[in-house]
């Protein structure tokens, strides 16, 4: 890799690390990608407010399996994700598998990893994003 791309490289990771790719969620020109993209690059550096600023005010997050109750809202879904942050390991995080985007709506193929007893579970998850915020998120069967 020449000079300039060393650079670029360095650059876009500072930024990420940031938390600049909240900046993505509400954007006036919003891409569904774009928004799952940044509050998954959040999740994974545990950046509570970087994660919460791409979700809706009234977000609605359903687990299809009925294990985990609903999260109705922005606030829930900051006590949430707030004792999860604090709760996991620091290397735990997800992966992206595979993606499908059909406009405001992203299904993701991820996997976990770091987990303290070493479990790796996948599945996947839904989101629709509307207004450059997701509105709706539904997680299948994580095995």
């Amino acid at each position: 890799m020449n000079r300039f791309g060393r650079w670029l490289l360095a650059a876009v990771s500072m930024a990420l690390s940031s938390g600049a790719y909240a900046a993505t969620c509400g954007s006036v020109t919003p891409d569904a990608n774009a928004v799952v993209m940044a509050q998954h690059e959040a999740y994974v550096a545990h950046d509570l407010d970087a994660f919460a600023v791409c979700y809706a005010d009234d977000v609605v997050i359903t687990d299809l399996t009925g294990k985990r109750p609903t999260i109705v809202g922005i606030a829930a879904l900051r006590e949430v994700y707030g004792k999860l942050f604090k709760r996991v390991p620091a290397g735990f995080r997800s992966e992206y598998l595979g993606k499908l985007i059909n406009g405001p709506m992203v299904v993701v193929s991820e996997r976990s990893v770091g987990a303290a007893n070493g479990a790796t579970p996948s599945g996947i998850a839904m989101f629709e994003v509307r207004g450059g915020k997701v509105i709706r998120v539904w997680f299948g069967p994580f095995e």
